[in-house]
C-alpha cells in the first residue's frame, strides 16, 4: 500500500550523515535537503530526533497496525557498534548478539515468514494471470 518502490523506501531509511547520502521522496526528505543546502546544524539536530523518535514511531505503528502487517527486529546489542565498524572482533560479537535474538524470537520469524510468503503467493497468482495475456 505505498505509493514507493521498494528500493525508494530501503534508500530512504538508510540515509545517515556521514556515510549515505540524504534520500528526497517527493516532499519528504530523509535527513533533510540536498546536502548543498542543509546546515551542519540543521543534520545533527535531525540525527538526534531520527535517533530518538524511532521507539515513537514503533509504538504508533506497533498499536495501530495489525500484528500481521507491522513487524519490528530489534536486537539488543552487548556493546555499542559504529556504522563504520570493520574491526573482526566487534563484527562477529554483533553477530552473535543477532543469533541469540533470532533464536529468543524464532515464533515471530515463522510468522513473518509465513506472512511473506503468503504475500509472495497472492502477488505470484496475480502476476501468472497477468502473463498469460502478455
Amino acid at each position: 500500500g505505498s505509493a514507493y518502490q521498494m528500493w525508494q523506501a530501503v534508500r530512504a531509511s538508510s540515509a545517515a550523515p556521514g556515510y549515505f547520502q540524504e534520500f528526497p521522496l517527493k516532499s519528504d526528505i530523509h535527513q533533510r535537503g540536498p546536502a548543498t543546502s542543509t546546515s551542519l546544524r540543521a543534520k545533527i539536530s535531525n540525527l538526534i530526533c531520527s535517533a530518538t523518535d524511532t521507539e515513537g514511531v514503533h509504538t504508533l505503528l506497533d498499536d495501530l497496525l495489525a500484528p500481521d502487517v507491522y513487524f519490528r527486529f530489534n536486537p539488543m546489542l552487548s556493546g555499542e557498534v559504529s556504522l563504520d565498524e570493520s574491526r573482526p572482533g566487534p563484527l562477529d560479537q554483533l553477530q552473535r548478539d543477532t543469533q541469540t535474538y533470532l533464536e529468543r524470537n524464532r515464533p515471530k520469524l515463522a510468522r513473518l515468514c509465513l506472512v511473506l510468503g503468503a504475500e509472495r503467493s497472492a502477488v505470484g497468482r496475480v502476476y501468472d494471470g497477468i502473463s498469460r495475456f502478455v
